[in-house]
């Protein structure tokens, strides 16, 4: 095991960062309760702090962070177009988009262990994102909804090819809610694909459904409402992994579990 005094130090200096931004929108009403929308960016972001500087432990994503004083800053030129509806028994939307980041900052994590942590070395390159988000709320009747998600993204670095870290894979989302005077009961299915688009020494990992169930009460007041609700998550007590998770290969996620909450709001 290689210690810390053993990791060369980056040699910082001082850095001066100016940048600007700006955004362009448009909506349009195409009929039916339904509008199309589309917007177009062009932002500047300075390296933080930490990816310029740091050199040490991050206890949080269990990584030795060695930060790079040479970082530009990003470029991203991005376009969103998108649809949305929204009726008594229908809210639905679709997102699309295209982001083109120069200069793009990530952790690159390498083979190289100090104080018994794998070594992510900040890196910067050119990159692009594409996905899309979708969204929809169906009533069917007697106040129960269902409701639904859709989720993809694809980026890659785009001078070498190469997939980014840590870049969630195709997912969506299933879920119920039921009334029943003043009790609401939701279950609800999450499910992802397995993601073998990795960067270099990233691991893979595979696909998953997990099911969880909440169920609240409401008591309204003149003044204040009182929610208590009891939840289970992961109730088939899957093992898997997330593939955005700093820690995915020494922990998966939390098996089944209950979580009991009680809130109060005013008005």
């Amino acid at each position: 095991e290689e210690r810390h005094d053993e990791q060369e130090i980056p040699t910082a200096r001082d850095r001066d960062f100016t940048g600007e931004s700006v955004s362009m929108g448009f909506l349009a009403d195409i009929g039916s309760n339904t509008a199309f929308v589309t917007n177009v960016t062009l932002s500047h972001r300075a390296p933080s702090l930490g990816e310029l500087y740091n050199f040490g432990p991050h206890t949080g994503s269990l990584m030795f962070e060695v930060g790079n004083p040479e970082l530009d800053s990003e470029t991203t030129v991005g376009l969103d177009v998108g649809l949305r509806h929204q009726d008594p028994k229908l809210k639905a939307s679709f997102n699309a988009y295209r982001y083109s980041i120069g200069n793009f900052v990530f952790g690159s994590m390498t083979d190289r262990i100090v104080d018994g942590l794998r070594v992510a070395n900040f890196l910067q390159a050119d990159s692009r994102f594409v996905g899309f988000e979708a969204e929809a709320n169906r009533r069917l009747g007697g106040g129960v909804w269902l409701n639904a998600g859709l989720g993809f993204v694809d980026a890659e670095l785009t001078t070498s090819q190469e997939s980014l870290p840590r870049i969630a894979p195709f997912r969506g989302r299933l879920s119920l809610d039921v009334p029943y005077k003043s009790f609401t009961l939701s279950p609800e299915v999450i499910l992802a694909a397995s993601q073998d688009q990795v960067y270099r020494t990233e691991t893979a990992t595979g696909g998953y459904s997990v099911i969880n169930m909440r169920l609240s009460y409401v008591w309204a007041r003149a003044t204040m409402v009182h929610i208590i609700s009891a939840a289970g998550y992961n109730l088939t007590n899957k093992l898997y992994r997330n593939h955005t998770s700093f820690i995915k290969d020494l922990a998966p996620e939390i098996g089944r579990g209950v979580r009991i909450g009680y809130s109060v709001r005013f008005f």
